[in-house]
């Protein structure tokens, strides 16, 4: 009986110390990342954010052929 109680404190002082853990590492990622913005220009974030989308296109690709393709006129209805 007394071995399951030694084992049982054992398990509760296991799951302690790994819950510390956890929280010591996730302080730590979130002070990284703070870091990690606070040494970004404040410019670069400004920038990205005043920016408007565009829908101008990055390139041609590299399917592009002239000539491949033309455009059939549209077809007049007759009066």
């Amino acid at each position: 009986m007394m071995e399951l109680h030694q084992a049982e404190a054992q398990r509760i002082e296991t799951l302690r110390r790994a819950y510390e853990i956890d929280a010591k590492w996730e302080q730590k990622k979130l002070e990284k990342e703070r870091e990690e913005v606070a040494q970004l220009p404040a410019s670069h974030t400004a920038i990205e954010e005043d920016r408007p989308p565009t829908t101008a296109p990055a390139g041609q690709g590299v399917t592009f052929e002239p000539g491949e393709w033309s455009a059939k006129p549209k077809a007049r209805a007759r009066s």
